[in-house]
């Protein structure tokens, strides 16, 4: 599915991060995990592994230092008796000023063997995926980026958490 950008949103921050990485999933090579603290770290758990479409999972950060690079990651946990190699999701960024963009991503959890990337264990994986890196916000204040899960099922059973951590790159 094609990004839209809202052509209002775009003319008032243009410059802003969201627009500079259209494709926040799309990622072809894995970051460097950062030695420094994040300065954001939420994780959100789906009560039994359901994940309603009703039920958007929203992340709110402040972005103090604009001079600084930060790397965005999102770890999915799911259990190894997840029925699919992804997860698709709407994600809905805004910045100070608003909505910025909003995209269909697909988050990739196996390989396309089938073989489950990241770490895992006999019953759950948790997979670190780079959101966006070396990234650079144009303006101080809060950010927040909003996940609803977009398959064709609801509930989508087997996903139980997603976490979010914003560091700055190293």
């Amino acid at each position: 599915m094609p990004t839209k950008i809202l052509k209002k949103s775009k003319e008032i921050i243009r410059g802003s991060f969201f627009l500079k990485y259209p494709a926040f999933f799309v990622v072809l090579f894995f970051a460097t995990i950062s030695c420094e603290s994040s300065i954001y770290d939420q994780t959100i758990r789906f009560e039994n592994g359901n994940w309603e479409e009703s039920n958007p999972i929203t992340f709110e950060f402040e972005i103090q230092d604009t001079a600084k690079q930060y790397d965005i990651f999102l770890e999915v946990n799911h259990s190894t008796d997840y029925s699919y190699q992804n997860l698709y999701c709407l994600v809905e960024s805004y910045s100070p000023l608003g909505l910025a963009q909003r995209q269909v991503n697909s988050l990739e959890l196996s390989s396309k063997k089938g073989k489950w990337t990241g770490s895992c264990n006999s019953e759950t994986c948790t997979r670190k995926i780079p959101f966006i890196t070396r990234s650079v916000f144009d303006i101080h204040g809060s950010y927040k980026i909003q996940l609803t899960q977009y398959t064709r099922n609801n509930p989508l059973s087997g996903i139980n958490s997603l976490r979010l951590i914003v560091e700055p790159t190293k």
